[in-house]
């Protein structure tokens, strides 16, 4: 994890095991998006599946598996640096709620 990138235990921010960092408050990655990575886990809607095989390939969310599992990805500020990255994923119960454990929020600008 390069310095002053994201928001997780041992990024060395002043926010970095403590609690979420504001918004902005880190440079955009390639694609231009802002804190992506760490800060709080990202809920998806996509059901809980050991791999990505019999994905649809598209952007729509994947609706079968074990739905009462959710993907969450991303990283957060509690955790460590190696799991603040949108390729790593995991599951989590549909029911619960955590103080780090968030949703994305994206608006098109087209």
């Amino acid at each position: 994890m390069e310095p002053n990138r994201a928001n997780c235990r041992e990024c060395g921010t002043e926010w970095s095991g403590a609690k979420t960092a504001p918004v902005g408050s880190f440079p955009p990655n390639a694609w231009g998006l802002h804190d992506f990575n760490g800060n709080v886990w990202e809920w998806t809607e996509d059901c809980w599946n050991p791999d990505h095989e019999g994905a649809t390939g598209n952007t729509q969310p994947r609706v079968s598996g074990e739905c009462h599992f959710r993907v969450m990805r991303g990283g957060s500020w509690y955790y460590f640096g190696r799991l603040s990255r949108s390729s790593y994923r995991f599951k989590n119960a549909a029911e619960v709620k955590s103080y780090n454990i968030g949703f994305r929020v994206l608006r098109d600008l087209q």
